[in-house]
């Protein structure tokens, strides 16, 4: 993960899905985990950008539930899923 590397964020029951860009990587600490901020592309409100702080790497780990990918990531498994599903 690298400072602008560009994400997605699946979402969840109280936020939409969203691509962002990391703007800061923090390492990680004896109290909080290697981590990433996030600038979304969306704003809330008109001039007011939308950020989420100190995401942990381990947000971006394939598996059920995963909430973050590197959006080239993302891109790649929806079209990998898209062929399977017309190849059917």
């Amino acid at each position: 993960m690298n400072v602008g590397d560009r994400i997605y964020y699946t979402g969840d029951r109280a936020n939409g899905s969203s691509t962002g860009t990391i703007i800061n990587y923090r390492q990680p600490s004896e109290y909080v985990p290697e981590s990433v901020d996030v600038q979304y592309d969306e704003e809330r409100f008109e001039g007011d950008t939308k950020f989420s702080k100190m995401i942990p790497i381990s947000g971006f780990t394939p598996g059920p539930g995963r909430r973050f990918w590197l959006l080239d990531e993302w891109e790649s498994e929806k079209k990998k899923k898209l062929q399977q599903m017309l190849n059917q």
